[in-house]
């Protein structure tokens, strides 16, 4: 292990104060069609790699480039 220190990211230099506000000027609903916009893509993603899993194993587990992974 190394006794090396990790810089905080620069969202953390923010101030509750700031963080606060912010979230105050959120939009509840545009942030729910956001968070489910984020779901959907994430969904999508998911099921495209699934399908492409399959069709490697239909076509004999032999993909066309690289190693084979579920």
């Amino acid at each position: 292990m190394t006794n090396r220190k990790h810089k905080p990211e620069a969202s953390l230099d923010i101030s509750f104060k700031k963080d606060l506000k912010r979230l105050l000027q959120t939009n509840p609903r545009e942030l729910a069609e956001t968070l489910a916009a984020d779901v959907l893509q994430g969904r999508e993603r998911a099921k495209e790699q699934i399908e492409r899993a399959l069709q490697e194993i239909e076509d004999g587990a032999r993909p066309k480039r690289g190693r084979f992974r579920l």
